[in-house]
């Protein structure tokens, strides 16, 4: 048994935080394109063993560290996914005058999952309906699009099982597909377990199939966003462009390539 009382005793990295992690991001959270909700941190742990690890207090340590991973920590503000370099700040430690534990503060250095709304995170669509569409990110976390966050460009499928963007017939959302959206809020439960509730905004840009947004590019964030049929569009009239252009000099070559071979004929004759 061990009592964990841990906070960070600095932070950084991961771009910049905004709001706690189980508040809402209302319905416009402030939008950051480049933050990371991976974060690192130098933690400070005060950890309380029971007299049965004392006889090897690392591996103590070790074991109760470990019993944080993936689980969310009101006190780190994250989720603890991986930890290195563990150090114990005092050689001796303290008994509790109340229970039968021994205090032992140690430094560790944490990696930590800190989604906030405004972020922009990728996940991979396990399940979906009509109503809503369920994903995975980092393999881990649970993450749902309700109906209502999903732009009015994309409809429902009941034939193909997807969700199909009005705008682009090539852009489409079905099971198994990575999706680019934007976190609204961190919802916690018990156990330290977490779920992101996202939405598929239509004012930012790059948001939906990630191998849509790969081939076409990312919307403009802002009120003149580009739509997906737009970028299509202008891919489509750049290429008829180059086709053009090409066509037009293949016929100048030929024409020049006669011309020249007239000129020998009549210099023959």
């Amino acid at each position: 048994m061990a009592l964990v009382d841990s906070h960070a005793m600095s932070k950084h990295g991961g771009g910049q935080r905004q709001g706690n992690a189980s508040g809402s991001g209302g319905k416009n959270p402030s939008i950051m394109l480049d933050a990371s909700p991976i974060e690192k941190t130098r933690a400070l742990l005060h950890i309380h063993l029971h007299p049965s690890s004392l006889l090897d207090v690392h591996l103590g340590v070790e074991e109760h560290i470990n019993s944080l991973l993936l689980r969310y920590n009101e006190n780190l503000d994250g989720i603890p996914v991986a930890y290195s370099d563990v150090k114990r700040l005092s050689k001796t430690g303290a008994v509790s005058p109340y229970f039968p534990l021994c205090h032992v503060p140690v430094s560790v250095s944490m990696t930590l999952l800190r989604p906030r709304p405004g972020m922009l995170l990728v996940g991979k669509v396990t399940e979906m309906s009509d109503t809503f569409i369920g994903l995975l990110a980092f393999d881990y976390l649970n993450c749902v699009i309700q109906i209502g966050s999903i732009r009015p460009d994309f409809t429902y499928s009941v034939f193909g099982q997807c969700w199909k963007s009005q705008s682009s017939n090539e852009h489409s959302i079905s099971v198994g597909d990575r999706v680019r959206f934007l976190v609204e809020r961190v919802d916690k439960h018990g156990g330290g377990y977490v779920t992101i509730v996202g939405s598929l905004p239509a004012g930012v840009g790059g948001t939906g199939n990630v191998e849509f947004v790969k081939k076409y590019g990312s919307a403009v964030v802002g009120s003149k966003k580009r739509r997906g049929s737009d970028v299509v569009e202008s891919m489509v009239s750049e290429k008829r462009l180059k086709g053009e252009k090409k066509k037009k000099q293949k016929k100048e070559k030929k024409e020049k390539k006669e011309k020249k071979e007239k000129k020998k004929k009549k210099e023959k004759s």
